[in-house]
């Protein structure tokens, strides 16, 4: 039997709500999927902070995480939740970042919040007003303008939302970032998030470095819902992408499969 990896989006797929919620379906499904030998790693928008408590509080055992849309490869140990080994770590230069922080910060309309690879930070007076953070709650910084603009690490990833939680709103997003600073920094859409990411950095891309690390040829699966996750759905091939009922529609048409549920995705890839 030829080893098989699932790469497992989060965010409107392993976890369907605002609580942060994993079912314990889909939590008996993975256990059961590395049972059986295969690989099991998360690739999601999210970076290593937004990560560690997940797996902490659900134990998911995973083999690998591909965070940042890519840019962020970890190994982790499946028997020690907390152990990751760094792999591979891209950032975008800090005065790109200040400069997409400075512009949409005083258009007025949009929350913002990034990551430096150490500390997460959010713009105290662009926040949601439906929660109190965009991420989970104690594990961001609030600051001001003016104090972020003072910062000098380079930036993991960028998260911009339009107040208005608008998918129009943020396609417009997209496309004013891409025609400023895409000569330094690739963005994506999840839903109404957009995430700027380092340079030539993707799920797709992710996934295929993940993949050399890996001692053995493997058949890579992917499962997402959103158009962020495109990417990993043209590497795995349409006939191993697996669509979320709940995910876009356009998506549809690069995928083979609509699933529920991630345990639904895994009992269809082990009866293969």
């Amino acid at each position: 039997m030829k080893q098989k990896l699932l790469a497992c989006d989060v965010d409107g797929t392993l976890i369907q709500s605002h609580e942060q919620f994993i079912s314990q379906e889909d939590l008996n499904a993975i256990k059961k999927f590395r049972e059986a030998g295969h690989l099991f790693t998360l690739c999601t928008g999210r970076t290593l902070i937004w990560i560690l408590p997940l797996l902490e509080k659900f134990e998911i055992q995973t083999d690998g995480l591909i965070l940042c849309n890519g840019s962020m490869l970890y190994k982790t140990n499946p028997n020690s939740l907390l152990d990751t080994t760094e792999l591979e770590n891209n950032s975008i230069p800090n005065k790109i970042g200040l400069e997409i922080l400075e512009y949409f910060y005083y258009l007025k309309e949009y929350v913002l919040y990034w990551d430096d690879g150490n500390t997460t930070y959010e713009i105290e007076d662009r926040l949601l007003s439906r929660v109190s953070t965009i991420v989970q709650e104690n594990y961001s910084i609030h600051i001001n303008i003016k104090e972020a603009l003072k910062l000098t690490a380079n930036f993991v990833t960028i998260g911009v939302t339009p107040m208005s939680c608008s998918v129009e709103d943020a396609e417009q997003v997209k496309k004013i970032v891409s025609e400023k600073w895409g000569d330094h920094v690739d963005t994506f859409r999840n839903q109404y998030f957009i995430d700027v990411a380092p340079k030539n950095s993707s799920k797709g891309s992710g996934i295929k470095n993940f993949q050399s690390y890996l001692s053995n040829n493997v058949d890579i699966y992917g499962v997402g819902d959103s158009f962020n996750d495109l990417p990993m759905f043209e590497t795995v091939g349409k006939s191993n992408a697996f669509l979320m009922a709940n995910g876009e529609t356009s998506l549809a048409s690069y995928t083979s499969n609509t699933v529920k549920t991630v345990a639904e995705c895994i009992d269809i890839i082990l009866s293969q």
